[in-house]
């Protein structure tokens, strides 16, 4: 249970859309609601999961749930399958009765939700919501996704008007073989609809102005949901107050190819001047199949011999035109993908073990080939080399905020390591020469401690490295 959680032996029950489980640690029965379950997935094995359950070579079964994420692994490739399709088949079995669907954790029905959240967002000052009618087409394809799995649809003010969302809202209570309000209720409701009063229907509407001007008072929400209906409210008054003409649009974007998960999967997108790593997994979420806060940029060069990871916060358009003043075989065949950050939660976890990091490492800067031992140390935002173990004489160091660090090595600069991380300025890169002839600087290790490397690196250039869900996939 959970991203740290100790590997333990289990037995599991499948009944309908409810897995039910005990471990050897604790006795009492969990069950999981799997309606509830965001993704069935599966992820490649640690090391450490590796060496508590033996298994024919085959990843680990994850369940994202509301009260933890389970990491299931089974003894046979074999086993894992049949679960995996067993379980995927009672989460996302969307039938046509409301106690079918995909629900949050609150029990909404996840349809309902982010319908509710996206108009929330774009449709509050829009004339005529609820009324006008959407694109018959995309209402038709937006159902049909929703019922294959509600949760990894994603919903885009770039593709999908407030008309075409509620649209679907509608037709979903609409289709369903159970109205909301059950049919003996609604002879007493159309006969009491007859007899209206107007003089109390009057002070009906003042008790419901009431209601609506003193919320807080009645329904006491949490501190969360004030700050996040005070960001919507701000957003909201900035677009009614603006009646200008709209914007024209800026200069200076730059149509890219962006792949998704692997080479084989790429779309164009817009690079603008003010768009970031974040913002990028955000247009890309849908294609990728993920919510946007489970992915992250990465810079692939020199041939996919390095990798960088682009901070959330870093402008794409800013790492695409760094490219342009290198030298023609460091920018040939270069491209962004965008993949699961899993890798990001795992330097989180390790963060707090990290306040410095020091050893020796082979090196080798621009102008040689061959690698040398140092003593290493990463401190205070900075990477140190000195040329004996008792720190006597710094060789050299570097502002870890002023360099550009990639992993892997060129394949002509093999240290015969486990591991190597390759290093440039952030500004005014030398070009190759006869007396430069290496694209950077490289450090290379000979034990398995790269992620304790790189997760010194990253923190020591930012504080902050996970990304933020989005309010309209919430």
């Amino acid at each position: 249970e959970g991203v740290s959680g100790e590997w333990l032996g289990a037995w599991m029950l499948l009944v309908r859309r409810l897995l039910v489980y005990y471990t050897t640690h604790d006795a009492n029965i969990k069950s999981v609601d799997l309606r509830k379950t965001r993704c069935v997935v599966t992820r490649d094995a640690d090391d450490c999961a590796k060496s508590f359950c033996s298994a024919e070579g085959s990843p680990n079964l994850l369940l994202d749930c509301p009260h933890a994420t389970l990491y299931l692994r089974f003894p046979h490739e074999k086993e894992l399958k049949g679960w995996k399709y067993m379980i995927k088949l009672a989460a996302h079995n969307n039938g046509t009765y409301i106690y079918h669907q995909q629900l949050t954790k609150d029990n909404v029905p996840t349809i309902v939700e982010k319908c509710i959240s996206f108009l929330y967002a774009y449709g509050s000052l829009t004339e005529g919501i609820y009324r006008r009618a959407g694109s018959s087409s995309i209402l038709t394809e937006l159902l049909a996704r929703f019922r294959k799995d509600a949760w990894s649809v994603q919903l885009s003010p770039a593709t999908h008007s407030e008309h075409d969302v509620a649209g679907v809202l509608k037709r979903f209570f609409r289709e369903l073989p159970d109205p909301l309000i059950p049919q003996n209720y609604r002879a007493p409701l159309i006969k009491a609809l007859k007899s209206l009063n107007k003089a109390w229907f009057s002070q009906e509407v003042v008790v419901v102005h009431d209601l609506i001007s003193n919320y807080e008072l009645v329904w006491e929400p949490s501190d969360a949901e004030r700050r996040r209906e005070a960001a919507v409210r701000r957003v909201l008054e900035r677009v009614s107050s603006n009646n200008a003409a709209a914007t024209p649009r800026s200069a200076g974007d730059l149509k890219a190819w962006v792949h998704v998960h692997d080479r084989t999967n790429c779309y164009q997108v817009a690079l603008t001047p003010n768009k970031t790593s974040a913002d990028l997994c955000f247009e890309l979420a849908e294609k990728a199949g993920r919510d946007s806060h489970l992915l992250m940029v990465e810079e692939v060069i020199c041939r996919e011999s390095l990798r960088r990871i682009v901070h959330i916060n870093e402008i794409v358009l800013d790492v695409v035109l760094r490219w342009s003043y290198w030298d023609e075989e460091d920018r040939k065949d270069n491209y962004l993908l965008v993949k699961e950050n899993s890798i990001l939660y795992k330097m989180v976890e390790m963060k707090s073990e990290i306040s410095a990091i020091s050893g020796e490492l082979k090196y080798a800067n621009e102008t040689n080939k061959t690698f040398k031992q140092y003593l290493f140390e990463v401190s205070n935002a900075m990477l140190y080399y000195f040329k004996d173990k008792q720190r006597s004489q710094c060789c050299e160091e570097w502002n870890i905020k002023n360099i550009f660090w990639y992993v892997g090595n060129e394949p002509k600069r093999n240290p015969n390591t486990r591991w190597c991380v390759t290093f440039i300025p952030r500004n005014n890169k030398s070009n190759r020469s006869k007396d430069r002839p290496w694209f950077g600087s490289a450090i290379a290790g000979l034990k398995d401690d790269q992620m304790l490397w790189i997760t010194a690196l990253t923190f020591s250039e930012h504080d902050e490295i996970l990304p933020t869900p989005r309010l309209i996939v919430t």
